[in-house]
């Protein structure tokens, strides 16, 4: 359904995420295709889904936007929706870090009504904090779960997180934006620059250029620690964990020896890989060649009439795998086709009903 603009409200928690970020390229997409997503949004108009879509579509002027109104239990769910709305767009550090504190509130509270039930509804006795190990593998599922790599970098990059907080409660907006940027392109730089004395010590000529991206944050932390002085474990990392980061194993799926870092936690495959998954043809039939059963497929020349059963069936499968293991590169994607054009999106929808019909043949004739 179709909801006046002016009904609807940002949901509360999600500029604290998010920030305020740059629609206007999405604004130039919905203005050439004059397609809208519908939002997602909750029994009192607040949207849950589609916070860019409705600031690209206010400063379009347009006044009604395609709604899905969805019902939620409570305000937890509300957030764990919203964050997994979320979950395959492109993401800054700072934005992941907000997300993971958002993730640890939800899980806190499930706990506790988990708890609560367990005691029968008596008020339950909640430890502050469950076992040091247990906790490090909690942050170590939701760091990955966001994007953020493991709980070491989380841990690297909360003291940030504070400080910029921090700066934004004392009105220091550019103290903010610049910790912010240095967060989004070096974690260890940034963890370091939070615990300097104060933030005054860093030229605020240096800080614009970071801000206006006229010098680059790692040529920026170079120079701070060059004009500082700054030569201790603070700054440069302790001898002990450099040492760790700079170890090396092989990858389990392109074979190449790379250093820790370059590996999520507890994973065999480095983060390229896991990443970005290369679906492989697997020749499920044993002595079959399947490229030489889809090449006779594609023959003009050859008629079904010429096959046995069993061959008709291989080779329809060949094909069918032969589909999947195509497609399969684009559904397992992190990317999503929301801002594909109207006219190549239609063209896509029909394409993927015709796969249905032909499907919807086939199974006919087997029964």
């Amino acid at each position: 359904m179709n909801i006046d603009i002016d009904r609807l409200i940002p949901h509360s928690l999600n500029k604290g995420i998010y920030g305020n970020e740059d629609i206007q390229e999405l604004a130039d997409s919905i203005k050439k295709s004059n397609f809208i997503k519908p939002l997602i949004i909750n029994q009192s108009n607040v949207i849950i889904s589609g916070h860019r879509r409705y600031y690209a579509c206010l400063f379009l002027k347009i006044n009604e936007l395609p709604c899905e109104i969805l019902t939620f239990k409570d305000e937890n769910e509300e957030l764990e929706r919203l964050l997994l709305e979320n979950q395959n767009r492109e993401k800054t550090n700072h934005q992941r870090m907000k997300e993971i504190e958002a993730w640890e509130n939800i899980e806190k509270e499930k706990a506790r009504k988990r708890q609560a039930t367990s005691t029968g509804g008596n008020t339950p006795q909640l430890r502050d904090s469950g076992p040091q190990a247990e906790e490090g593998k909690s942050r170590d599922i939701l760091a990955e779960r966001v994007g953020l790599g493991s709980g070491r970098t989380y841990e690297r990059a909360k003291p940030a997180v504070k400080k910029i907080d921090e700066l934004k409660d004392q009105g220091n907006t550019k103290d903010a934006e610049f910790l912010t940027m240095v967060l989004n392109n070096n974690v260890r730089g940034a963890k370091d620059l939070s615990e300097l004395e104060s933030l005054d010590m860093i030229s605020n000529e240096l800080k614009d250029k970071v801000i206006n991206k006229e010098v680059s944050v790692q040529k920026a932390i170079q120079a701070i620690r060059k004009d500082l002085g700054i030569v201790n474990d603070g700054m440069r990392g302790s001898e002990k964990e450099k040492k760790e980061e700079e170890k090396e194993k092989i990858c389990s799926k392109c074979g190449k020896s790379k250093i820790l870092l370059e590996f999520y936690n507890g994973r065999a495959e480095c983060r390229d890989c896991h990443n970005n998954p290369v679906e492989k043809k697997v020749d499920i039939f044993k002595g079959v060649d399947m490229y030489a059963l889809e090449a006779d497929i594609k023959n003009p020349n050859k008629s079904v009439d010429d096959y046995d059963y069993e061959t008709i069936v291989m080779e329809i499968e060949a094909a069918i795998n032969s589909f999947i293991c195509s497609v399969s590169r684009y559904t397992n994607s992190i990317e999503t086709y929301e801002d594909i054009d109207l006219i190549n999106k239609t063209s896509l929808l029909k394409s993927i009903d015709n796969i249905e019909i032909t499907t919807n043949k086939l199974k006919n004739k087997l029964y």
